[in-house]
């Protein structure tokens, strides 16, 4: 299986990542960064996504799928997967994960993760695509608009070594869906898919 991203941009700080990306999306050139902190961060309907420095991954892909524009929502799917396989990967089958659509993954009813997709297009084709995810990984506390709804893995006793150690894993899972998706269309991740239901056991 070939990489999917040809460069890998690692940065203190940034305003989003997906931003970043969507500034050379025209470049045709396949990458990734991973930002260590987002000053504006952000989810569906421009919803901030909260992004203090050194605790969460914020990692974006950029990416050119030869794709017809209504086969858009397998970016979520794959998105969503590679993140379940990744915190069941470092976390173990006991915690009650699921996805959540469009573009959520909770953990015991809380959101440690959000997802958002943003493409280029024209003559109902995929021009290119962005995929931004944040994950809270070290998270012991949120503002007090969050407490209710939001957790990180370290609340919920996962360890992870370092937000880089989490991306090679996530990244993996995300170039795995991804060709699996280009070989079979839909029938190979509509199965895996299934096979997870809700996501509380593989």
């Amino acid at each position: 299986m070939s990489p999917l991203f040809q460069r890998f941009d690692y940065l203190e700080i940034v305003d989003s990542t997906n931003d970043y990306l969507k500034k050379i999306a025209k470049m045709g050139e396949s990458r990734m960064v991973v930002a260590q902190e987002q000053t504006k961060g952000k989810g569906r309907f421009g919803h901030k996504w909260y992004s203090p420095s050194r605790q969460g991954l914020y990692v974006s892909y950029l990416f050119y799928p030869d794709w017809e524009v209504e086969k858009v929502c397998f970016l979520n799917i794959i998105a969503g997967l590679s993140v379940v396989n990744t915190v069941r990967k470092v976390g173990g089958d006991e915690l009650s994960i699921k996805l959540k659509p469009p573009n959520d993954v909770y953990i015991s009813d809380k959101k440690v993760c959000g997802i958002l997709s943003e493409t280029g297009s024209s003559d109902n084709r995929i021009n290119w695509a962005v995929v931004g995810i944040g994950v809270n990984l070290y998270h012991q506390e949120f503002p007090e608009e969050l407490k209710s709804r939001a957790t990180s893995l370290y609340l919920e006793g996962v360890n992870v070594s370092h937000p880089l150690v989490f991306c090679n894993h996530l990244t993996h899972q995300f170039e795995r869906l991804y060709h699996r998706l280009e070989f079979d269309s839909w029938g190979i991740i509509k199965k895996e898919h299934n096979q997870y239901g809700h996501f509380k056991k593989g």
